[in-house]
């Protein structure tokens, strides 16, 4: 790994404001991989729009709750006095929409699998509810 030119100024937001740092690339030639160390270590590698994954969430949770981006970009300004356009706000609303999604399709089919389990558990659990109801209903009536 070879430092690829100079330190380069990243500003990145999050749910306290701006900030800014310098961070170094790094490239391979061999096998044509870069990579930034600083990003790893501050735990914002890969993250998109610029922003930490806690206001990513933020701004999806007003860009899904909200009738319109526009509007959402409205609340966003008002609550976390922070300006995010209407486009970021749909395109990170998206992606956790997505990565939202594909986690509970994961836990769906987990759950399918394991249906057998939780069949005997919730007949288990349902017994116990029904046991309870009916001693709470005799109790009721005494």
């Amino acid at each position: 790994m070879k430092r690829h030119g100079k330190p380069v100024t990243i500003r990145i937001k999050t749910l306290n404001g701006e900030i800014e740092y310098k961070r170094d690339y790094y490239y391979c030639r061999k096998c044509r991989q870069g990579m930034t160390p600083r990003d790893e270590e501050l735990g914002i590698n890969g993250i998109s729009h610029k922003m930490t994954r806690g206001l990513m969430a933020e701004v999806a949770f007003y860009g899904q709750s909200q009738p319109s981006f526009d509007r959402a970009r409205r609340i966003v300004m008002k609550a976390l006095k922070m300006e995010i356009n209407e486009e970021t706000i749909r395109q990170v609303t998206e992606t956790v929409g997505e990565i939202v999604f594909k986690r509970d399709m994961e836990r769906a089919d987990n759950a399918l699998k394991n249906i057998h389990k939780i069949g005997d558990k919730a007949a288990t659990v349902n017994k116990d509810i029904l046991v309870k109801r009916n001693i709470f209903q005799t109790a009721q009536i005494l």
